[in-house]
């Protein structure tokens, strides 16, 4: 488990722009989610593990919103995506999962993926995913870990009020 907060952010060398996910994505975000969040779940086996996942993934991709980072000058060159669903009339943000690229972490590119998915400053963030980092960030995010969410979506926000 990792004991301290990662070194300070740094600058990339090129721009880096915020697009819509495309058909052409799909591979590349189905295989990065199921890997980086299988490190998380060694507890289940693979079988369980990779055909529920999927599903979920799938569920997720058709109702929820994915933004994607990439080098503004080679769009298919991906850094990062954000999975966030659409902000429901009781304005709950919940975010499903985030990912960047290893190489491209602490450059800002998670912040990016999140504010363009909505991200208001102050609101709490309802994550349903979890992951060794986020006890750094919960409290500047005011992040809550709610995984029962990936079942019912935003409506389990009526029991909020």
């Amino acid at each position: 488990m990792q004991t301290r907060a990662p070194p300070a952010q740094k600058e990339l060398p090129f721009d880096v722009t915020i697009r819509a996910f495309d058909k052409d994505d799909s591979d590349f975000v189905l295989s990065s989610w199921l890997k980086a969040n299988r490190e998380r779940n060694s507890s289940v086996d693979n079988e369980t593990y990779y055909k529920h996942h999927q599903i979920l993934i799938g569920t997720l991709a058709r109702h929820a919103r994915i933004a994607v980072a990439c080098d503004a000058k080679e769009p298919r060159v991906i850094l990062g995506w954000a999975c966030a669903e659409p902000r429901g009339s009781d304005g709950m943000f919940i975010v499903h999962f985030v990912y960047v690229k290893k190489t491209y972490r602490r450059y800002d590119i998670a912040r990016k993926l999140v504010n363009a998915l909505q991200y208001r400053s102050g609101e709490p963030v309802y994550c349903t995913h979890w992951s060794w980092y986020m006890p750094f960030i919960r409290e500047r995010f005011n992040l809550i870990y709610n995984p029962y969410l990936l079942c019912i979506g935003n409506k389990l926000s009526r029991i909020y009020k």
